[in-house]
């Protein structure tokens, strides 16, 4: 069974407004009993939903630890060893860890995969210094 173990607690950036910090950590554990942990101090824009998919997404209260987790898959996948598909199957498993209806959770899956390679590929080629803090994973 997957699962977050923590609320999502945060800050508004005060020089960007689109940007939040986590105050606390954020831990989620996925269905091959993995626990994810994004660190205190993590810095993401959550769901940057590019216009033409605003109208599949889910509220903000169901989809920000899952796209907060995903920002930080997309960010440190060398760190935790997942491939593209992957870190977008384990948000979509985290949308409806939050509620989110299968139907709309495979939308938004869909929609990650066609939209936001050009995001994987531009953290790939960032170097560590730059991408904030390290985050941590262990299997259980």
């Amino acid at each position: 069974m997957s699962r977050f173990l923590d609320k999502l607690r945060f800050q508004v950036e005060p020089k960007k407004k689109t940007t939040i910090v986590l105050t606390d950590r954020l831990r989620y554990i996925d269905r091959k009993r993995r626990l994810f942990t994004v660190p205190e101090g993590f810095k993401c824009d959550l769901a940057s939903v590019p216009k033409i998919f605003r109208s599949i997404s889910t509220p903000w209260n169901q989809s920000a630890r899952a796209g907060v987790l995903h920002d930080c898959m997309y960010r440190w996948a060398e760190v935790w060893k997942i491939p593209r598909k992957e870190s977008d199957q384990i948000y979509r498993r985290a949308l409806m860890d939050e509620g989110v209806p299968g139907w709309r959770a495979w939308l938004q899956y869909v929609a990650l995969r066609i939209g936001a390679s050009d995001s994987w590929y531009d953290w790939r080629g960032t170097h560590a210094k730059n991408k904030g803090i390290r985050p941590k994973m262990f299997r259980l």
